[in-house]
C-alpha cells in the first residue's frame, strides 16, 4: 500500500513525502523486477483518503512495478488495471472484494480501513506481507485511537498477514507502524538510507517459516483471542512471530 500525504500532516512533511515517493516508487520497482521470488504475488494498493486497488495479485512483476510507481506519482486512476489472476486460475480476491477502490469516511485513517483489506486477504492462502510504504500511520492515543487500532490488529492476525512499514518522512519512531508491525510478526524501518535496504531486509526475513499449531483446551477453543508467545531454546537463535490469534475463525 502506497501511502499520500495524509490530511493536516505538517507541511515540511508533506514536501519530504512528495519528494521521497518518486524515488521509493521506482527503487520498489527494480526489486521486484530483479529480486522478487519466482513463486511471489504482489497485488498494489494507494491510500489518499480512499483505499484505491491499481493491480489485483499477479505475478507480472513489471505489471505490479508500473502500478507501484503510478502510486509514488499521484497517478492514482481505479479500475484501469485488473487482475492477473485469472489466467493464474485464481480467484480474483482483492478486485471482488474491494472492487477498484473503497471509499471512506472523510476523517478516516488507513487503519479504519485495514480492517476490511484485512478481510479481502483471508481468501488468500499461507502467510501475507502487507508493505506500508510512505508515512507513518496516526500515532495511538486519540479518543477511537486505541480501538480502531486493536480492530485492525485483531483482523490482521485473523487473515495472517504482517505488516511491515517503510516510512519515507524521516522521523525518528513510527508509533503507529511500530505497534502494528509489532503485534502481528511483521517490523517497521525509519531511519533507512534507501528504501532497497529494507525490501531486502523484508525479503530475508520472509523467505521461510514455520507454522505452528496450538491446542487449547475445549472451555477456550469456541472463540476469542488469545496472546501468543514463542520462546527458542538457542538464546542465539532470532525469532518474529505475532503476539496472538483468534480461536473459532481466522487462517493459522
Amino acid at each position: 500500500v502506497v501511502q499520500r500525504p495524509a490530511l493536516g500532516a505538517a507541511p515540511g512533511e508533506v514536501a519530504r513525502l512528495q519528494q521521497r515517493l518518486p524515488d521509493a516508487g521506482r527503487a520498489t520497482f527494480r526489486w521486484l523486477v530483479e529480486e522478487l521470488l519466482p513463486g511471489d504475488r504482489v497485488a498494489v494498493l494507494a491510500w489518499n483518503g480512499e483505499l484505491v486497488l491499481l493491480q489485483d495479485f499477479s505475478r507480472d512483476r513489471r505489471a505490479a512495478g508500473e502500478a507501484l510507481e503510478r502510486a509514488a506519482s499521484g497517478r492514482v486512476e481505479a479500475g484501469r488495471w485488473p487482475s492477473r489472476y485469472a489466467s493464474e486460475e485464481q480467484p480474483s480476491t482483492l478486485a471482488d472484494a474491494l472492487g477498484s477502490g473503497l471509499a471512506a469516511p472523510a476523517d478516516a485513517t488507513l487503519v479504519d480501513v485495514l480492517p476490511l483489506l484485512a478481510g479481502a486477504l483471508r481468501g488468500v492462502a499461507g502467510r501475507k506481507n502487507l508493505l506500508l510504504l510512505g508515512d507513518d500511520l496516526p500515532r495511538p492515543g486519540g479518543p477511537d485511537d486505541d480501538g480502531a487500532f486493536a480492530r485492525a490488529e485483531q483482523a490482521l492476525n485473523e487473515a495472517n498477514v504482517a505488516v511491515y512499514a517503510v516510512g519515507l518522512i524521516g522521523r525518528g519512531r513510527q508509533e503507529g507502524a511500530d505497534r502494528l508491525a509489532r503485534v502481528t510478526g511483521g517490523e517497521s524501518f525509519y531511519r533507512a538510507a534507501s528504501v532497497l535496504d529494507p525490501l531486502r531486509a523484508v525479503a530475508r526475513q520472509t523467505s521461510g517459516y514455520y507454522l505452528l499449531g496450538v491446542a487449547l483446551p475445549a472451555e477456550d477453543a469456541a472463540g476469542g483471542y488469545h496472546p501468543l508467545l514463542v520462546r527458542t531454546r538457542d538464546p542465539q537463535l532470532r525469532v518474529r512471530a505475532r503476539t496472538g490469534f483468534a480461536a473459532g475463525g481466522g487462517e493459522g
